[in-house]
């Protein structure tokens, strides 16, 4: 007889048949249920150990064959070179090769040697100017402040404004100084200077000072 075990159509019938079961076929059907998870782990196990060992021969296999690869295009390198190095020296022992490598030498030499003459020839035309500068920037530090002439008209500015006394007697003695060295500088200034001197002359009895001066 075959028994429904829809427990929603006929809950009756599977209660009184789970029942009627003997209580070791339960025991034993529990164990073969917790064998049958461990068989299935060590199986999943025992898989995933298999795949890992095949994947690192699988490596391994694939590492050597990369080692022996590299090393046969390493020695064809090799080859490929030391061919080419012997054509390229078998093409400069030519005697055409030798008489184009004679006059690339001489090229270079005749270049290196007018390289070297312009670079001198700028240096010296650098240095010419530099010394046009410098002599140029003397020229312009000795202006006519510091001469002689520039003296005197300093001089005679003063002497036309307003003046102190010790000012004036410093003037003076400038003028003293010039008029021995280079008389013919106070040629042009001689008018006003008498004139000067005439007026301080005229003002010395009522002053002291314009007597120290004359």
């Amino acid at each position: 007889m075959r028994v429904d075990h829809n427990w929603r159509t006929c809950p009756k019938v599977t209660v009184q048949t789970y029942r009627s079961v003997p209580l070791p076929i339960i025991l034993l059907s529990t164990t073969t249920l917790s064998k049958r998870n461990e068989f299935l782990v060590l199986r999943s196990t025992t898989i995933r150990l298999r795949q890992r060992f095949r994947a690192l021969i699988q490596m391994r296999k694939d590492h050597r064959r990369y080692t022996l690869l590299k090393n046969n295009v390493v020695q064809f390198q090799a080859h490929a070179r030391g061919l080419l190095a012997r054509q390229h020296l078998r093409c400069l022992t030519t005697p055409e090769m030798k008489e184009f490598r004679r006059r690339n030498e001489a090229a270079q030499l005749i270049q290196r040697f007018w390289r070297g003459y312009r670079i001198r020839k700028r240096f010296r035309s650098m240095k010419l100017l530099q010394i046009r500068r410098n002599i140029a920037l003397l020229n312009e530090a000795s202006n006519t402040l510091n001469t002689a002439h520039s003296k005197v008209n300093d001089a005679v500015k003063i002497l036309h404004g307003r003046y102190c006394d010790s000012k004036a007697l410093a003037v003076l003695k400038s003028l003293d100084r010039i008029s021995r060295t280079v008389p013919h500088l106070l040629i042009r200034r001689a008018d006003f200077v008498s004139t000067f001197c005439y007026g301080i002359m005229a003002q010395a009895i009522r002053s002291e000072i314009d007597k120290y001066l004359i």
